[in-house]
C-alpha cells in the first residue's frame, strides 16, 4: 500500500514522500478499509511543519487524515 509520510517535521515540499507499506491485515473484530482518496489539506500542511498544537507524532509519521474508503475484506474467525 502507498503512504504519504515524513521523517522529521519541515517545509512539506522537502519531508512528504510516497512511501509503499506492507498491506496490514485485520485482527479479530477489524476490517480493512480500501482508502479511495486522502488529501492533504491545510490542517496536515501545520502538521508536517510542527505547528499543529498538541500533537507530537512518533517519525516517521504520515499526513492525509481525511479519506473516503470501501470496506475492503471483513476478518473472519
Amino acid at each position: 500500500m502507498k503512504a504519504i509520510r515524513f521523517p522529521h517535521y519541515g517545509e512539506p515540499a522537502d519531508v512528504l514522500t510516497v512511501t509503499e507499506l506492507p498491506v496490514p491485515q485485520p485482527g479479530a473484530r477489524e476490517v480493512r478499509l480500501k482508502i479511495r482518496f486522502s488529501p492533504i489539506n491545510p490542517s496536515d500542511l501545520l502538521y508536517v511543519r510542527g505547528h499543529y498544537s498538541g500533537v507530537t507524532p512518533h517519525f516517521p509519521a504520515g499526513a492525509g487524515y481525511p479519506m473516503t474508503s470501501l470496506t475492503s475484506r471483513p476478518r473472519r474467525s
